[in-house]
């Protein structure tokens, strides 16, 4: 046998032919043994055929054919064949192949999944949990080696986001519609937690219960930052660049209908920015709206929120604070007006300002807003508009 030529043992589509010496080690397979045991010619060649067997005794002595079954160990798992040995050529006849029709390219499927930039898995979940088949996405995504998973398949459990637990729990009770994405966020090796998008297909027993979970999960955080990008844009002027009426009325709502707290209300409207408009044009106007804008939100901070809420209307909300805070970011707010105006004597700030007050917001912030806003046009009429001027506006 030992003379024979490579090419001597043919591919016969269901049968595997492996050449042996008398000591079991392989010299010689047919070219489709490395696509149904999935190792290549170089990974068998030289290597004893008992290091591949789980199960099944070969009498590689024996001078006459024998049948028996015997389990391997393949790249895909264990798997039986039916063996008919005379001592130095095995036939061996793949039953899948045999009795499952078409025969499909494990090899090739594998390197197809593994090309994959979406994570794909397949993991059991009864008798004990455990993964039967995970593709390397995992490790670009994630950054944990595929073996790690392998070894312990509760890994990913520790880098979910302590805000999704309840979903991935969810998951693995089977609690989940599973016609449904599954969004939640995992942590990779750096420490930044990334947005994956699952489809996860449950795999029944006779009796209903989901034993395993056939996969697919997207990285999906460009997208989360591209609507967060949208919502935040949703929120802001896109002229000042501060919040809007949008904004606004959110926090005001939360106010009016949810939390309970105090409330203190600044509303601003800048008298001169139709004048400007019509005798230096609508960039000076701009630039007008833009350098108080920058004035007001200086005074943004947790508790204190700044808005432009209309054409020439600014807004000041504070919450949380007392009366007399209230009155403190009326009196800085002039100072850093009348500061702004010394040193822009050619496009000056003319403001009029309305505030209102309440200790308490559930049910009232509207009626605050209101008194604000109906105070400006008493201080329009008392005193032909709140112009800040100082010292040196001669």
């Amino acid at each position: 046998m030992e003379g024979k030529n490579r090419n001597s043992i043919p591919s016969i589509s269901r049968e595997l032919l492996i050449e042996l010496d008398n000591l079991g080690v392989i010299k010689n397979i047919s070219p489709n043994c490395s696509c149904i045991l999935g190792y290549d010619r170089d990974k068998l060649i030289g290597k004893n055929i008992f290091d591949f067997i789980v199960e099944g005794n070969m009498d590689l002595m024996s001078d006459y054919e024998k049948n028996y079954k015997v389990t391997l160990k393949t790249k895909y798992g264990d798997k039986t064949f039916d063996v008919l040995s005379n001592g130095s050529i095995l036939s061996l006849i793949d039953t899948d192949r045999l009795y499952g029709g078409e025969h499909l390219d494990k090899r090739k499927l594998l390197n197809i999944l593994e090309l994959s930039k979406d994570i794909i898995y397949f993991v059991q979940l009864k008798p004990e949990q455990k993964f039967i088949y995970l593709n390397s996405a995992v490790e670009e995504i994630i950054g944990i080696p595929v073996e790690e998973h392998y070894k312990d398949s509760n890994i990913t459990y520790s880098c979910v986001h302590p805000d999704d637990l309840e979903i991935f729990d969810k998951k693995r009770r089977s609690e989940l519609d599973f016609n449904e994405p599954i969004q939640a966020r995992y942590r990779n090796i750096h420490g930044q937690y990334i947005w994956l998008e699952e489809i996860a297909i449950p795999i029944r027993d006779e009796e209903g219960d989901v034993v395993a979970l056939v996969g697919f999960c997207r990285n999906i955080q460009a997208r989360k930052e591209l609507e967060e990008r949208l919502r935040k844009l949703g929120y802001y002027d896109c002229l000042t660049g501060i919040k809007n009426r949008a904004f606004f009325q959110k926090e005001l709502d939360t106010l009016h209908y949810k939390k309970n707290e105090s409330i203190g209300i600044l509303v601003c409207d800048l008298d001169n920015l139709k004048y400007i408009n019509d005798k230096l044009g609508h960039l000076q106007g701009d630039k007008l709206l833009k350098n108080f804008a920058k004035i007001i939100d200086s005074f943004s901070s947790e508790k204190v929120v700044t808005a432009r809420i209309g054409g020439d209307e600014f807004v000041i909300l504070i919450k949380g604070e007392s009366y007399e805070y209230l009155q403190k970011i009326h009196g800085d707010l002039l100072r850093e007006v009348a500061k702004y105006n010394s040193k822009n004597k050619k496009l000056p700030i003319m403001v009029s300002i309305g505030y209102a007050y309440s200790k308490t917001s559930l049910g009232k912030t509207k009626k605050i807003f209101n008194l604000a806003d109906k105070r400006i046009y008493e201080n329009k009429l008392n005193n032909k508009a709140e112009i800040v001027k100082t010292p040196y506006s001669g």
